[in-house]
């Protein structure tokens, strides 16, 4: 199985623990082909030469300028058949971004084991102590299957409902009044907000929720996802302690955000 490893960028240059974590990044997975993905007017002086300090030589990709103003922005770009279309002589790719940390390489492992989209398991928010899954998927340090992707950005048809029947209930049953439900449910059934095209308008959706979670409830998509366990061995991002326990007191292949979660009461130890 071949792989990329896609590094996105949105300035010339990093520094801090964004720096450290490009550096981390290059020194683990440096045997694999490796790409950063930016804009087109930028310079990329500076990354191409941090990685031919390492011996590792780093390809550079521009997309149009336009997909990196905003996370909105890039979501279009991860929901754009050209962004797979640019790298579909592999037959996967990692996304790894400057806010992810990599352990170890396991790259060929995890590819190996044929999934189409894995990434780390997401949870519903909670303000008491019980954690509820959502699914699987964080797209910041994610392995996707090229032809998945493209099968869910350029194949299906933009105007076909995209969740089932049993997924629109399940969506709705939060609403109390009956009449609301069915009014929602007979206007999503006929593709009204619930179709790729609606999805991929970027503002709509985090693109990874609808590659990852909300495919497994989809019409057509019927992707290879894992199970949470299996999601957890590949990647944490929110509540990292209690996936630490779950997979038996061990670190992932990678993690995403370990800034923004848990630093001081968890990562510290791993992460310096």
């Amino acid at each position: 199985m071949s792989c990329i490893v896609v590094i996105p960028v949105y300035r010339a240059t990093i520094e801090g623990r964004e720096e450290r974590s490009f550096l981390q990044g290059l020194n683990v997975l440096g045997k694999h082909k490796i790409a950063v993905v930016g804009p087109e007017g930028m310079d990329y002086g500076y990354y191409v030469k941090l990685a031919k300090e390492r011996g590792v030589e780093l390809m550079v990709e521009m997309f149009p300028d336009s997909y990196f103003s905003s996370v909105a922005a890039y979501n279009a770009l991860c929901l754009a058949k050209e962004f797979y279309c640019r790298f579909a002589q592999y037959d996967y790719m990692l996304i790894c971004q400057t806010d992810a940390w990599v352990f170890q390489d396991e790259l060929d492992e995890w590819c190996s084991k044929g999934y189409d989209y894995i990434g780390a398991p997401h949870f519903f928010p909670s303000s008491g102590g019980e954690l509820r899954l959502r699914g699987v998927g964080n797209g910041g340090f994610s392995l996707r299957r090229i032809d998945y992707c493209l099968r869910v950005t350029a194949s299906l048809p933009k105007w076909l409902p995209y969740f089932t029947p049993k997924a629109l209930n399940e969506l709705v049953s939060c609403d109390n009044s009956t009449i609301v439900r069915v009014m929602k449910l007979c206007s999503l059934a006929f593709g009204r907000k619930n179709n790729i095209g609606y999805f991929m308008r970027g503002d709509n959706f985090y693109e990874d929720y609808v590659l990852g979670t909300y495919a497994n409830h989809s019409w057509l998509v019927s992707p290879k996802l894992p199970d949470v366990e299996t999601a957890a061995r590949f990647s944490f991002e929110t509540h990292p302690a209690h996936l630490y326990k779950m997979i038996g007191d061990r670190l992932p292949f990678g993690c995403h955000a370990y800034m923004k979660y848990d630093y001081d009461t968890f990562w510290s130890k791993y992460i310096s």
